[in-house]
């Protein structure tokens, strides 16, 4: 069974690595090249919605959302590496490709003010099935996201107090997943699994030194940010428990506001047990 997608961007592609001949020839020519190891890369984008993209944090995570409780489910960081199909279809041509053997590595989360929540997925996969005039999937479920989430309706609070200057929020998971080329086969026999590495950035009108100086004072704190649904029900929350400030750079302009550019850590936190969790209310 496959699951629609509403996507804003795809660039999935078929990699191949070359082979040219090395023979020293005396029209000074190559005469011989040969396709290599086959592997998929490239990534997807969406907008955030409350069931949107639920199987892609999933993946993302390595994570299963949790049993329903008090009208909320939990995803968090995991060990569960998730792989799936992807086919993508030029329905005005009637042309149809399958990737297969895909993981998600890595998300990118792009939250700014008056602006959709957008999620970007970097995909890496084992191969590619050949284009075709009939679909390769039969049964296709149909898109289940609500509306695209924005910023600012909802709350954003660092270190458990919630603040009103941040004028952008970044978060970035970086899977580390790879392959492996091995002998007598194009492509690799699996993907492997690599470190849960969150990073980000967040950048804040200089209004006092609450935030700045947690970078100065190497002060662990905690990245809470709640979207609200336009039904004012729904809701998608990402929270990073225990993070710590690694830059804190000010740009200070001959006029508007005073900007600090505040990039950060997430580490793995003794409380809940991961170094990021999402939550959402069962759409």
């Amino acid at each position: 069974v496959f699951q629609a997608l509403e996507l804003t961007g795809c660039d999935l592609q078929l990699k191949m690595e070359s082979l040219q001949s090395a023979a020293i020839r005396s029209d000074r020519q190559i005469a011989h090249f040969r396709h290599g190891m086959r592997s998929i890369e490239g990534s997807i984008d969406m907008e955030l919605a409350v069931g949107g993209c639920d199987q892609l944090l999933e993946a993302a995570l390595a994570g299963t959302w949790g049993t329903l409780s008090a009208g909320v489910r939990k995803l968090a960081v995991g060990t569960q590496m998730q792989s799936f199909s992807l086919e993508r279809a030029f329905t005005d041509v009637g042309q149809y490709d399958l990737f297969t053997g895909c993981v998600v590595n890595t998300l990118d989360l792009s939250l700014q003010p008056s602006k959709i929540a957008t999620a970007k997925f970097g995909l890496l996969g084992q191969d590619c099935m050949p284009m075709q005039a009939t679909a390769y999937s039969t049964t296709v479920e149909n898109y289940a996201g609500n509306e695209p989430l924005d910023a600012f309706s909802g709350a954003l609070k660092v270190g458990g107090t919630a603040i009103a200057v941040v004028t952008g929020l970044d978060i970035k998971l970086n899977n580390g997943r790879k392959g492996q080329g091995v002998l007598g086969s194009r492509h690799t026999p699996a993907i492997f699994e690599g470190k849960s590495d969150v990073t980000g950035s967040a950048t804040v009108m200089f209004q006092d030194s609450a935030v700045y100086n947690r970078f100065v004072n190497e002060t662990e704190t905690a990245i809470d940010m709640t979207m609200t649904d336009v039904n004012g029900a729904d809701y998608q929350r990402h929270v990073l428990p225990r993070v710590k400030f690694s830059t804190g750079n000010f740009n200070v302009p001959a006029e508007g506001p005073v900007i600090v550019t505040m990039d950060f850590q997430a580490l793995w936190d003794s409380v809940t047990g991961t170094n990021y969790y999402i939550e959402r209310t069962n759409a």
